[in-house]
């Protein structure tokens, strides 16, 4: 069960537990008595509108030319919905690759054109890398994109070389900054990138607030303050849209929501998992956070204080992998043993499939910010992108 706690919010309660029932003054009853009152029952919990949703493919492409294959980890799309990011790994699935190596290239597309786009980044020619992911600039009409790196000359020593963060924005194909800062992923930032969350590279329960005034010459970031209300590993990070409020998951099953101004804990929720987080989303007026912690879902209506929890396992018709929730916290995909489908995030009710038969492993997922296209990455660095027609019922 999920406990909550905040500074001055009490925690709501959904339900009235009912009166005890006195046992001792009952008289005595046998095994073929009937009941003597009916079980009281619960309020029953409110309805969503009914929803149909179909997947309807629209194109596919490969994100490299010949005939080796890179893995799609992550995928993601600019707040404009104009670009599409790839992150592969730079070598190819056939040569061998340390397990605790996470760097990736990000592969940018223009959309609908598919024309890869050539940005430059890291310390000499182009192309953007990242270390753990990159993070993407949620407001619409940007295409601002973080990526953290270590320059090192053996990527699996990630203390031989300072951090890099870079800043991109695609629709200019500027540069924005490239500085040594003591973050890593998981990141997130504002478009305007004045202001910047990140994990300590020191210490991974920490996260890093960096403020910086603009993009002057001599501009510099600076730390603005530290949080340090984790006690485990720090392993998704959003920042609520139009407050100074940063929502972090742990690997101990702590959700926490700090004002990054003074750094006090506004509310927190923990679950019981054994895993950490798989995925977390924020709605875009931050009214409701998702996170997926192995088979089990936990949605957190804030302004309501209302949490909620139910395993996937109990709900879905076949097993499925979560990969990814979209931009309104409403649809949850995962892979599935036939392809992909989608379901409710908040209840886990089936909604839609699609089939991919002899298709390679799905690896990755992202729904685009406006909830109309869903992106599916395979092994092989194919992507899938499908139309996702709704319509409530």
């Amino acid at each position: 069960m999920p406990q909550t706690g905040n500074t001055g919010v009490p925690s709501g309660s959904r339900t009235t537990p009912p009166p005890p029932h006195d046992f001792a003054s009952a008289p005595p009853r046998k095994w073929d008595d009937p009941p003597a009152e009916d079980p009281p029952s619960l309020p029953a919990r409110p309805k969503l509108p009914l929803r149909t949703v179909l997947l309807v493919e629209k194109t596919r492409f490969p994100t490299r030319a010949g005939p080796d294959t890179h893995e799609i980890l992550q995928l993601g799309f600019t707040g404009s919905d104009r670009h599409i990011l790839c992150a592969v790994p730079p070598e190819p699935n056939h040569k061998p690759r340390l397990l605790t190596d996470s760097t990736a290239e990000v592969l940018v597309f223009d959309l609908p054109s598919l024309e890869e786009k050539q940005t430059k980044g890291r310390t000499r020619g182009y192309g953007l890398r990242s270390i753990g992911g990159f993070a993407v600039a949620p407001e619409p009409g940007t295409a601002t994109v973080l990526v953290g790196y270590v320059r090192s000359e053996k990527r699996h020593n990630s203390y031989d070389a300072p951090a890099l963060v870079e800043t991109h924005d695609l629709l200019s194909q500027v540069r924005m900054y490239r500085d040594e800062l003591d973050v890593c992923a998981p990141l997130a930032c504002r478009a305007s990138m004045k202001l910047v969350v990140g994990v300590s590279l020191r210490d991974p329960t920490r996260i890093v607030v960096l403020t910086r005034p603009g993009f002057a010459s001599g501009s510099k970031w600076t730390i603005a303050r530290v949080l340090a209300g984790h006690m485990a590993r720090v392993t998704h990070l959003v920042l609520v849209p139009n407050e100074g409020v940063v929502v972090s998951a742990d690997e101990d099953g702590w959700v926490r929501m700090t004002d990054v101004g003074d750094g006090r804990t506004l509310r927190k929720v923990q679950i019981e998992t054994k895993v950490p987080a798989r995925l977390m989303g924020i709605a875009a007026d931050g009214s409701v956070v998702v996170t997926v912690w192995g088979r089990q879902v936990l949605v957190w209506k804030i302004h309501e204080e209302d949490v909620s929890t139910f395993n996937l396992d109990d709900v879905r018709p076949t097993e499925g992998w979560p990969l990814a929730i979209s931009a309104d916290c409403r649809l949850l995909v995962s892979r599935t043993e036939d392809g992909v489908d989608v379901v409710d995030a908040h209840t886990g009710e089936f909604l839609a499939e699609y089939r991919l038969p002899s298709h390679p492993l799905v690896t990755a997922a992202a729904f685009n910010h406006r909830g109309d296209v869903l992106a599916v990455g395979n092994f092989e660095g194919q992507v899938t992108l499908l139309d996702v027609v709704t319509a409530n019922g």
